[in-house]
């Protein structure tokens, strides 16, 4: 800890500069401690998001995960990138050591899989610089802005709507004896056994069927 106090305190200048305003009324011992704590907090925190870990304290309550979700994005909580990539680079995190990424790029995809859905998809090829990352939220702007320039839409298909019709009309030919026989069939069977005779045990009849069984 003593380390990361180090490391911080040669930034400190650098850090109170980025806030809105300079003239933040805390001592520099003050700003110190506050970014090592928050810096170690928002580490920690992803790291065992992306391990799979859930703090207690934090999974106490249902709400807990989510309140912070969204306090990591919140203006007013960040803290400057620089200082955690600076804690990042002197934490030994053996968990990732087989992916071979560097400490910012590590951090980056850490923040992108907690908080903007990197987890069925690999965002590398469009990280930005470390050195150009102001903090968290600026990261998640950046990125954003970046997939919404390259946005294509999908090629339309001249002939979709004739394949949807004729996979409608087969559907309800196969429904038919079924769309047919349950209105006769219904009012006679026990009450336990009309949902299980009309649609299975577990299969919910759709809304176009409901409707063609003059359902309201």
């Amino acid at each position: 800890i003593q380390n990361y106090v180090r490391l911080v305190a040669v930034r400190e200048p650098e850090a109170r500069a980025m806030d809105a305003a300079e003239d933040v009324d805390m001592s520099a011992e003050d700003l110190i401690q506050m970014l090592v704590l928050d810096g170690c907090f928002i580490i920690e925190h992803l790291v065992n998001v992306a391990t799979g870990v859930e703090a207690a304290s934090l999974h106490a309550t249902p709400f807990g995960p989510v309140q912070l979700s969204v306090d990591l994005v919140l203006a007013e909580n960040q803290i400057p990138f620089f200082v955690l990539v600076d804690l990042i680079k002197s934490t030994r995190l053996p968990e990732f050591d087989s992916r071979g990424y560097q400490p910012a790029d590590l951090l980056m995809k850490l923040v992108l899989y907690y908080l903007a859905g990197e987890k069925g998809r690999d965002m590398s090829e469009g990280l930005p610089a470390a050195g150009d990352v102001c903090h968290i939220l600026h990261l998640l702007h950046a990125m954003v802005t970046a997939a919404r320039a390259t946005w294509e839409p999908p090629p339309r298909l001249q002939d979709a709507a004739p394949v949807e019709m004729m996979q409608e009309a087969a559907r309800l030919l196969r429904r038919l004896p079924l769309l047919l026989l349950v209105p006769l069939l219904y009012p006679i069977l026990p009450e336990e056994s009309r949902w299980r005779a009309s649609y299975g045990p577990e299969d919910l009849p759709s809304a176009s069927d409901l409707k063609r069984l003059w359902v309201r």
